[in-house]
């Protein structure tokens, strides 16, 4: 049932341009990096006007931030987050 209404409410906002499951990845990154891929290093600013505002994008002239890109254990990672949504 909590993965049910954990879809439903992905899909709610699924049409959002801004929205991404970003938080959700966050939160298992923090007890389960190794289910991540190492971090790259990308030059990133971020809008900070109008509609995209919160928007980040690559830029060469922004911050060097360390990004994980990638998950290298995906099976792995929808298991904890399902096994998440059932406690």
């Amino acid at each position: 049932p909590y993965s049910e209404l954990a879809w439903q409410s992905y899909e709610i906002v699924a049409s959002e341009a801004f929205y991404d499951m970003w938080d959700v990845v966050t939160t298992c990154y923090i007890p389960h990096p190794e289910l991540f891929a190492a971090p790259s290093q990308l030059k990133l600013s971020v809008v900070t006007e109008g509609y995209w505002q919160g928007t980040l994008f690559e830029d060469n002239e922004g911050r060097a931030v360390d990004v994980v890109l990638d998950l290298v254990d995906a099976k792995g990672f929808y298991g904890y987050v399902l096994t998440q949504f059932r406690r």
